[in-house]
Order: structure tokens, then C-alpha cells, then sequence
């Protein structure tokens, strides 16, 4: 009783603590269709030269997962949150860019966060296609540092560990400032180390493509986007908001069903530019239940989000604030996460209370 009548008494009080121009950061105790919810917001202004958005990865490698303040400690930020979901062995699900590489061009079909050199977020449909070209022979890549279909070429670079982890009979041209420096015919896995990039295919044939010491052009194309200066991207879960309206559905193919109550963490963009990351506690009794796709996308309009997605929610929803995790994990304790987007500030001092 105690509790319910405190939540009560501060169910539309908002907690708001400035961190420093441009980011701000809030703590709210809600009352949402009848039920608690507290709810941490983040709000970026991206347009402000100081602040930088980057993906992080588990020990900066495509496989494995680690707590989402370990990301945001090693990366030598204070503030970030968990982002994309991935599989079993820690592998992001979706397209990724890292500071300008491609590092997974495979789209599972949900809208994917942009951030370009200037500084500017969107969330857009996007696919990537690619292409390797040479002085006489263009090959179209299946993927990148992904498993190697018969007959399909694959780029791999270090992110995907120490070695291409192909074992069948295969192809390999080593890649370093564009120029070809080897070629490997082998059923082992190629070290990944000795050169930028490892051209694959998996094949008996020993045609020769590409020969030694030949320049050579790595390629990618952005379907429905003019510009081609992506620094930072990565997929999100499906939409919550588009062009203003809620479009968030009862099932996502991705996703699943949206309707239960759960942990959820949040993006999306006003139309000044203002990027809006929201983690809601759940499955924490009378204190906060956590919310549907539905409410979840209600809570991103009044934010004044014209767009918002899903990022990797349930007890995966983290927020770090000040280097120290600032929601309730509904396991109890911090889960896991393959990736993270932090949010670091550039030519200021961060000061935290």
C-alpha cells in the first residue's frame, strides 16, 4: 500500500537532470492505461557539432557479448544504451556500419539508424549491395563476415575475428590499401590479420580473378539513398512511429508479438533533430510493469519523435549514464548485449553529479 500510494503521488512527477549541453537525461514515475512504469530518457541534439554517435561491439569483435557499461567504459564514454539484437553466439542481427566499413550489408528488413558525417540521424528502409572491381573482372559480394555459400564470395575484415572460419576448399585474395598482395588456395581458414580485407569464395576451380599486386575497388550501394557518407548504421527491431503516426503492430515477423508487458529500449527522432532513447523498467511489480508497442510508440509522440523503432528490449533494456547503469535490469543484474550505441562529447568536459 505504501508504494502504490507513493507512485501514485509522483505519477506524473518528472525527475530532469542536465547533463551538459547538448545531452539531457530525465527519470519519470508514469501511470500508463492504469499501470506504474518508470521510464528513463536520453534526448541528443544531434545537430550539435560535440556530440558523436558510434556502434560498439563486445570486445570490439563481431562475435560474443558483454555487459553494456563494460562498451561504454572501454569505448571512453559515460553514456550509452544497449542496441541491436543478435543471435546465440553474439552475432548482431542486421546491417552495420562502423565508421565507415561495412561490416554486415545482410538486411533482415526493419528500419535501420543512419548517422552521417555531418552529424545528421535518420531511421530509413535501406538495403546495401556490393561489388568487388578489378581491372577486368567485377564480382558482386554475397555478404560481408558471414558464413560462404558454395560458388558466392564473401568480404571478411578483422572485426569478424582471427581467421575467416571457412574450412572447405576456398579462394582467398588478401587485400591491403586496395592492391592485392597474395593469393591463398586452401581448405583451412585465412588469417585475418595480414592485410585489410580477405576476398572469399568458396571453390574447387582454381580460376584466377584477380592477380597479384592488382588494384582493385571495393564498392557499396545504399538502395533509396542519394548520399553515400554513412559513418555509423545499424538495424533496429521495427517501427514504432512513422511520419508522426503510431504504426506499431500487434506482431512484427522480427520481432515477435508486441502486446505483452515488457522492458523496452527505445529510438527515435523529433523533427529538430533531436534523437530520443527511452529504456522502460519492467516486470518489476507495482513499480514498473513495462509497456506495449503500442504504448511504447504513444510515449515516443509526445516526445515529438516523427520516427521511432524498436531496439533489443526485455532484460536486455540498459541505460548507462555518468559510467554507471542508471535502470533496473529485470534479471536483477545487467545482461550481456553483443552491441551498443554510445554517445560520446567531443571537445567538452562531461561532468556528472
Amino acid at each position: 500500500m505504501i508504494i502504490e500510494k507513493i507512485l501514485e503521488a509522483i505519477s506524473m512527477l518528472s525527475i530532469i537532470m542536465t547533463i551538459i549541453n547538448p545531452v539531457s537525461y530525465k527519470v519519470e514515475q508514469l501511470t500508463v492505461n492504469k499501470r506504474p512504469q518508470t521510464v528513463y530518457t536520453l534526448s541528443i541534439s544531434t545537430n550539435n557539432p560535440n556530440v558523436e554517435l558510434k556502434n560498439i561491439l563486445s570486445y570490439d569483435l563481431f562475435y560474443g557479448v558483454d555487459e553494456t557499461s563494460t562498451m561504454v567504459e572501454q569505448s571512453g564514454a559515460m553514456i550509452g544504451v544497449n542496441g541491436m539484437f543478435y543471435d546465440q553466439y553474439g552475432a548482431p542481427y542486421g546491417i552495420l556500419i562502423m565508421d565507415g566499413k561495412v561490416v554486415t550489408m545482410d538486411s533482415i528488413g526493419t528500419p535501420t539508424v543512419i548517422v552521417t558525417e555531418t552529424g545528421q540521424v535518420s531511421l530509413e528502409e535501406i538495403d546495401i549491395s556490393g561489388k568487388v572491381v578489378g581491372k577486368e573482372n567485377t564480382i558482386e559480394l554475397e555478404g560481408t563476415n558471414k558464413g560462404v555459400s558454395d560458388g558466392h564470395w564473401v568480404l571478411f575484415h578483422g572485426i569478424y575475428g582471427d581467421t575467416t572460419r571457412v574450412d572447405r576448399q576456398s579462394t582467398n585474395y588478401l587485400i591491403k590499401d586496395n592492391i592485392v598482395i597474395e593469393i591463398i588456395s586452401t581448405d583451412m581458414p585465412v588469417n585475418l590479420s595480414n592485410s585489410d580485407y580477405v576476398l572469399t569464395q568458396v571453390t574447387n576451380e582454381e580460376t584466377t580473378l584477380f592477380e597479384k599486386g592488382e588494384q582493385i575497388d571495393i564498392q557499396f550501394e545504399f538502395s533509396d539513398l542519394e548520399r553515400k557518407d554513412i559513418i555509423q548504421a545499424f538495424q533496429t527491431g521495427g517501427w514504432l512511429v512513422q511520419d508522426g503516426k503510431n504504426t506499431a503492430k500487434k506482431f512484427v515477423p522480427f520481432t515477435g508479438y508486441t502486446t505483452g508487458l515488457n522492458p523496452r529500449t527505445i529510438i527515435g527522432m523529433t523533427e529538430d533533430q533531436q534523437l530520443i532513447i527511452k529504456v522502460i523498467d519492467g516486470r518489476r511489480p507495482k513499480v514498473s510493469l513495462g509497456i506495449t508497442g503500442y504504448e511504447a510508440a504513444e510515449l515516443m509522440i509526445q516526445e515529438g519523435c516523427v520516427d521511432a523503432a524498436y531496439l533489443d528490449g526485455g532484460a536486455s533494456s540498459t541505460m548507462v549514464v555518468g559510467g554507471k547503469v542508471v535502470n533496473k535490469p529485470s534479471n536483477g543484474e545487467e545482461r550481456k548485449v553483443a552491441h551498443a550505441l554510445i554517445i560520446a562529447l567531443k571537445n567538452t568536459r562531461e561532468i556528472f553529479h
